[in-house]
């Protein structure tokens, strides 16, 4: 598709995209299908008064829907809600410039239904004795995608040496040996 033809304009004098602030994005957080995920654009330091250009993105390159309302002169809040567990970009710029650090990139996943994990076995039905080994089980297949993490710690809240092994079914066998009763 290529040559590209970009329209090239002179910019607006005075004004200062690269003053504008973005906050309440964390591209190093998941976040959840379902999730209101709100954030704020601060144009007050622009030397106009502007409203910047919001546009998110999907990871086919559909535009999402968003809520967008100025809460006091040069300041917006938006949000939106992701419908898809995929990549999404959130572009957001004045003046035809974009925003410093724009695009924002955030991962979205499934939601987890921590309710319908099923844990059972020796190891948590008992009896449990020490010094002897032991396991269960976590059966997450209902649960929706995502990592298992498992901690173990005793009554005096001395952590517990665990072996977790992915049965690869969508279920885990946690291994361990409690040191004291």
């Amino acid at each position: 598709n290529s040559p590209f033809v970009l329209k090239v304009i002179e910019p607006v004098a005075g004004l200062k995209a690269s003053a504008t602030r973005v906050t309440g994005i964390d591209e190093s957080k998941t976040y959840t299908v379902g999730e209101k995920i709100p954030f704020r654009v601060d144009t007050r330091l622009c030397g106009y008064d502007v409203v910047p250009k919001v546009e998110i993105l999907d990871s086919s390159l559909n535009k999402i829907n968003y809520g967008a309302r100025e809460i006091t002169p040069g300041i917006f809040e938006y949000n939106f809600i992701p419908e898809q567990a995929v990549k999404h970009n959130i572009d957001v710029s004045v003046g035809l410039v974009s925003a410093p650090g724009a695009p924002f990139a955030i991962n979205v996943k499934e939601p987890i239904d921590t309710s319908k994990l099923r844990i059972y076995g020796p190891g948590v039905d008992g009896p449990v004795y020490s010094k002897e080994p032991t396991r269960f089980t976590i059966d997450a297949t209902q649960a929706g995608p995502g990592a298992v993490e498992v901690a173990l710690s005793d009554d005096q809240g001395e952590k517990v040496d665990l072996d977790v092994l992915d049965n690869q079914d969508g279920s885990f066998t946690v291994k361990y040996t409690a040191q004291r009763p």
